[in-house]
């Protein structure tokens, strides 16, 4: 679970890769805004936020090294803790992102379970969803 406190958000950085020729049935910009959405949700603190266009799918880090020092760049120049990469992760792909960016690195699965955890503890659901 991400530890947020009040008076001290985590600054996150969303993603929302797009690889060339795929077809969404909503718009990249409505994608992007979902995830952000998302994020906000948990009181996270979106400090950067952009649409990644891809030619292939790396199976190692999911980005080719160009992209990844681009999102290094962002990292550091925003003080970014926390990446919310809007697409499905394979564990080897977040593990390899977080160890280049050296930072943690989620994907939309578990923002989304992120959010139905902190629903629940705040809810006094835990018990009801065996968390």
């Amino acid at each position: 679970m991400i530890e947020v406190q009040k008076d001290n958000l985590i600054k996150v950085g969303v993603i929302s890769p797009v690889v060339f020729g795929a077809k969404f049935s909503i718009s990249e910009d409505s994608r992007l805004q979902e995830a952000v959405g998302l994020a906000r949700a948990i009181n996270l603190d979106v400090v950067w936020q952009e649409t990644i266009h891809i030619r292939k799918i790396r199976s190692g880090t999911y980005f080719s090294r160009g992209i990844i020092e681009k999102i290094a760049s962002h990292v550091e120049e925003k003080n970014i803790e926390l990446l919310v990469v809007d697409i499905d992760l394979s564990p080897i792909q977040q593990r390899n992102l977080e160890r280049e960016l050296k930072i943690k690195v989620i994907d939309r699965t578990a923002l989304i379970l992120e959010i139905f955890g902190e629903r629940a503890q705040t809810r006094g659901f835990t018990d009801l969803l065996g968390l």
